[in-house]
Formats: C-alpha cells, sequence, structure tokens
C-alpha cells in the first residue's frame, strides 16, 4: 500500500531552486555591504533595482507629483540607513519597497498636516445598486478621482491593500495599527467608495477628474 501511494516528487529541482534563492539573497546582502563602503558600482546596481519598485510605491502614495519625487529620494535614504540591517531573509526589492511605503506614509501625513483639506462634495442620495459586486467593473471616473475623497485613513488602507497588494496583516503593521483597525477601515472605505459611484451614477455625472494627488 506504501508503494502504491509514493510519489516520484522532484525533490533534486525543490533542493537546487532553495539553493538558488540563498545565493541570490547572500547576492543582495554582498551588494549592500558594497554600498556601504562607499562602492560607486555597487551604489548604481543598487539604485537601478530600486528606483522602479520605489518609484511606483511613491506614485501610489502621494501621486504622480513632485511630492512623488521627494518620496522616492527619502525611501532611498532610508534604505541606505537600514542597509546594515538587512539579512538577505527576503528579497532585496521587497524589503526596500516596504521601507519605502512607511517613508511615503510620513511624507504624506506631514504634508496633509500642512495643507487645507477640500470639503467633501455633496451628491443627491442614490438608490442602492442591486448589482453591488460590480460597481467597481466600470467606473463613471477615475478611480484616483474616488480615492481622494476618502479620508485619509480609509485611502491609505485601501491603496496598501488593493493597489500594492499587502495582506491585511501586512497593512495593520505598515499603518501601525490593530489588525481589525485595518479591517474596518478597508470596510468602510470600500463602502464608501461604493457609495461615491452610485451617487455619480443616479446623478450621470462623469466622476471626479483628477491630474495626480500633489502638485
Amino acid at each position: 500500500m506504501g508503494n502504491a501511494l509514493a510519489i516520484d516528487w522532484p525533490w533534486g529541482q525543490f533542493t537546487q531552486l532553495r539553493w538558488e534563492v540563498a545565493m541570490s539573497h547572500d547576492a543582495d546582502v554582498a551588494l549592500l555591504r558594497a554600498v556601504m563602503r562607499a562602492d560607486s558600482r555597487a551604489e548604481t546596481e543598487l539604485v537601478r533595482r530600486l528606483m522602479p519598485p520605489l518609484r511606483a510605491v511613491a506614485r501610489t502614495i502621494l501621486g504622480n507629483g513632485g511630492d512623488a519625487d521627494d518620496g522616492v529620494q527619502i525611501a532611498l535614504l532610508r534604505v541606505l540607513e537600514r542597509a546594515s540591517t538587512y539579512r538577505g531573509e527576503a528579497p532585496l526589492e521587497g524589503w526596500a519597497r516596504t521601507i519605502g511605503v512607511r517613508a511615503c506614509l510620513r511624507l504624506n501625513e506631514t504634508l496633509r498636516r500642512h495643507r487645507p483639506t477640500d470639503e467633501p462634495i455633496e451628491l443627491p442620495a442614490a438608490p442602492q445598486d442591486a448589482d453591488d459586486d460590480t460597481l467597481l467593473d466600470e467606473l463613471p471616473g477615475p478611480i484616483e478621482g474616488y480615492l481622494e475623497r476618502l479620508p485619509e485613513t480609509q485611502r491609505q488602507a485601501l491603496v496598501l491593500r488593493h493597489a500594492l497588494g499587502y495582506s491585511v496583516t501586512e497593512v495593520a503593521e505598515l499603518l501601525e495599527v490593530p489588525v481589525d483597525t485595518a479591517k474596518s477601515r478597508l470596510l468602510f472605505g470600500l463602502r464608501a467608495l461604493r457609495k461615491a459611484i452610485r451617487r455619480d451614477r443616479f446623478v450621470g455625472a462623469p466622476g471626479p477628474a483628477t491630474g495626480g494627488r500633489r502638485g
């Protein structure tokens, strides 16, 4: 019976894959150590690898304006400051991406405190759509415009969860709140998003315009 259940798993391939991943992470650790020694070629390689994910994070959280450029620069500085803490437990890009998210969230909070907030747009009440799950499939306007109308805490949670792909637990860690709070922000943010979309459909509005969150 034991022979009948035997499966010829390609264990050698799994072993090779684990070895290649370990070697890749070791190379990433070596790269950061070289950067810490002010190796110019290592610095160039690090920037080449990290700029795309950090730029994507900054633009998602801060928009496409100058604030996103500032966010990328701050994120790079934070990565360099924490270079000595990298041990290769995770891919370099993912490790740096998380640092970039935290840096951009802090920058966004600082900018928000120093900018006047727009009053929420009041629209007529709309009836509940029968097929609520399809609301996000066809939007009256750009999704960025709807996100801008949400409370900042809800917008951040939705962006981290649905735009950047973090788990609910990771969203809570990045926002430094309990998991239940993160879940609540996601729930109420999605409800507010759907409500705004239903209203625009009800009044035939083109939806909120957006040209990027920041100047």
